[in-house]
């Protein structure tokens, strides 16, 4: 089966939504599918080249994809066309694509709950939906949708990194990833080394905010986004993940378990999902003494942290929802049945 993804801005950016389709279309070739990701050119850094095969599968990436969009389809025959569904704020874009892709048989792969708001009037044209988290599916069930929760493929072996467990890490210092409650743990505990890793695109004055605010803690180091897991975990003792979005999953607790390494994390959207045995969760909108109190707990009982090291390796070892063959075959038989459907 040829399957064409459409997706928002893929390889080399960071994000969990691209390693999610990432690893997913590696599986899909692994079990003798032909695979073509068609991307949108990334907005805020250099173009990416239009025709690339560096990953191993093609990937075609276009500024304008729905005037693109059609040509691709039209091209490369897919059997199946599987549309990215994320933020409230571009899930008219999967829609249109959905669309355009029209009447090759559908998949909206649902990345963010954003896609779910509003969902039952804009009436998603798929033939079949798929969630990346029960927290996704449900919201789409409330919207009257039905999905098959499909969660990002995470092996294992791929983050089982020595750490020499000396920082907390904390990806992606933004607002909705809770940059400022991560700000205020490290100013309460001037004595734990904090590590930020950028991942999204930050508006430079925002940057500049940031800069600002990381060098007066004294306590805080700032980083590039890369890509090796050795290098993201090499250091981390405990992940910090304090969001204020309804992630749908949160991928970084997903790895950071997979490398042995405790989460600290708030209890909303997919984000108890993603974490699963490995760490501990605060509630959205508890108050700063909350989170220090837990960082507390994780930091400095070293009883406590070897317990929660144990719980997450254990996890790491026994997970199987994230497996490779179980999200390989969740996803096959989907789309078999999208296909089907139309025949």
């Amino acid at each position: 089966m040829r399957i064409l993804f459409v997706t928002k801005p893929h390889l080399p950016a960071f994000g969990g939504a691209q390693l999610t389709t990432h690893f997913l279309a590696e599986e899909l070739i692994r079990r003798g599918h032909d695979v073509v990701v068609f991307a949108q050119q990334p907005p805020f850094d250099a173009p990416q080249p239009p025709r690339d095969t560096r990953y191993g599968y093609l990937v075609l990436r276009s500024s304008e994809t729905e005037r693109d969009l059609p040509g691709v389809v039209a091209k490369h025959e897919p059997d199946c066309v599987v549309v990215g569904g994320y933020h409230q704020e571009v899930a008219s874009w999967a829609d249109d694509m959905l669309a355009i892709a029209a009447p090759v048989p559908t998949v909206l792969y649902a990345h963010d709950v954003g896609v779910t708001v509003g969902a039952r009037d804009r009436s998603p044209g798929a033939h079949a939906v798929a969630a990346v988290s029960r927290f996704v599916a449900e919201e789409l069930a409330g919207q009257g949708i039905e999905s098959v929760v499909v969660p990002p493929i995470v092996d294992p072996c791929r983050y089982r990194v020595h750490s020499t467990r000396r920082v907390v890490l904390f990806v992606n210092p933004v607002r909705k990833k809770g940059v400022d409650i991560a700000l205020a743990l490290a100013e309460a505990r001037p004595d734990i080394p904090f590590a930020f890793v950028r991942c999204w695109h930050i508006p430079p004055e925002d940057l500049a905010r940031l800069h600002d605010r990381v060098d007066a803690t004294g306590n805080v180091e700032l980083r590039a986004g890369v890509d090796d897991p050795a290098v993201l975990y090499g250091d981390a003792r405990i992940l910090l993940m304090p969001s204020t979005y309804p992630e749908a999953w949160g991928r970084v607790a997903t790895e950071a378990v997979a490398a042995a390494v405790p989460v600290l994390a708030s209890r909303i959207g997919g984000i108890p999902e993603a974490v699963g045995d490995g760490g501990m969760t605060v509630e959205p909108g508890a108050p700063l003494a909350e989170w220090t109190r837990r960082l507390g707990v994780l930091w400095d009982d070293a009883s406590v942290y070897d317990r929660y090291v144990g719980r997450a390796e254990a996890a790491g070892r026994t997970r199987g929802d994230t497996s490779a063959a179980a999200v390989g075959s969740s996803f096959e038989s989907l789309v078999t049945a999208a296909t089907a459907s139309l025949r």
